[in-house]
């Protein structure tokens, strides 16, 4: 898989480079009641070729195919997820511009967002209809290794460290809000090319329900 740079397949883009988010509000969602189960990769997949972009709203929907292919369970777990992907353009579409059926960050957002950072590829994310892919790479990967161990983390990964590093604070939310990214993690999941995290949307803009790490 390439890394991840500017775009947001079937999905889009919100962004937030300048957004800060407290930690908290990213917590896992613990609701035993909830319905949603993880999103499985073969349910990404059947519902991705019924999702779209409109061109003036920059908001996703489903297509009228997806009612006559998709049963009802399915249709409301992809409408909830999708609620949750316009959430976050209804808060940042000002930033995202569409390029082809993806949204991604205007190039005068990108290059603010970034001004601090050697190279756009040092961290970056995408947004789909189901939620969060964040991509470290092994250059931020190490630098998080060394800022931990400066800091006396003990192997746990926290929101001042990555935020210290130039990752905002809705990002560092997610991911310290599960606690799942430590330095042994990083040492078994990357394997030169950086990691990828993916973080599936809950039932509210606030919360996410599970995060996957694997390499990039």
């Amino acid at each position: 898989m390439k890394k991840v740079t500017k775009s947001i397949c079937v999905s889009m883009s919100a962004l937030l480079i300048m957004t800060s988010v407290p930690v908290a509000g990213f917590a896992a969602e613990q609701n035993a009641n909830v319905s949603f189960q993880e999103v499985e990769e073969a349910f990404i997949k059947k519902v991705d070729k019924y999702v779209k972009i409109d061109s003036k709203t920059k908001k996703f929907s489903l297509s009228a195919k997806a009612k006559e292919n998709l049963n009802r369970e399915e249709l409301g777990k992809a409408e909830a997820l999708i609620k949750q992907a316009n959430f976050a353009v209804d808060q940042h579409g000002k930033d995202l511009k569409i390029k082809g059926n993806t949204l991604v960050l205007s190039e005068d957002v990108k290059k603010q967002s970034l001004a601090a950072i050697d190279t756009s590829e040092y961290w970056d994310y995408e947004l789909f209809w189901w939620g969060y892919r964040i991509y470290f790479s092994d250059e931020l990967c190490e630098d998080i290794r060394r800022r931990a161990m400066e800091v006396g983390a003990s192997g746990t990964i926290t929101a001042g460290v990555l935020t210290y590093l130039g990752v905002p604070g809705w990002a560092a939310g997610i991911i310290v809000g599960f606690g799942v990214l430590t330095l042994a993690k990083i040492n078994r999941t990357n394997e030169g090319n950086g990691i990828y995290l993916d973080a599936f949307h809950g039932t509210n803009p606030s919360n996410f329900h599970t995060i996957k790490i694997y390499p990039a």
